[in-house]
């Protein structure tokens, strides 16, 4: 766990200069650790049947899930609410889900 939260503190070093050019305010390293790390541990998925699914109860098929965890990991999230799309998952699916299971489309 500690390599994991190295490597958080790292990537806020490393990306805090090009998220500010895109008016984005980067979390100081250690508050990143500090706000991340209740997600990474326990490395357990905690599952409440009385709310709504999504971040942070499960996830949807059309959870950013990439930008959410980007923005978790990097952003100030006293500034910024963590479904801030930073743009980097498609904005839609190239074949619609399917109504029943399995939802998704065969691969291509």
């Amino acid at each position: 766990m500690e390599e994991i939260l190295a490597s958080i503190e790292q990537y806020n070093l490393i990306f805090a200069a090009e998220l500010e050019l895109f008016g984005l305010t980067p979390c100081e390293p250690f508050a990143c650790t500090l706000q991340t790390s209740p997600l990474i541990i326990p490395d357990s998925l905690l599952l409440d049947l009385t709310q709504p699914s999504g971040y942070p109860n499960g996830r949807t098929l059309t959870d950013p899930v990439v930008d959410l965890t980007l923005s978790i990991i990097l952003l100030d999230l006293s500034v910024h609410d963590p479904y801030i799309l930073v743009g980097l998952n498609p904005v839609a699916n190239d074949v619609a889900f399917q109504p029943s299971f399995p939802y998704l489309a065969p691969p291509h």
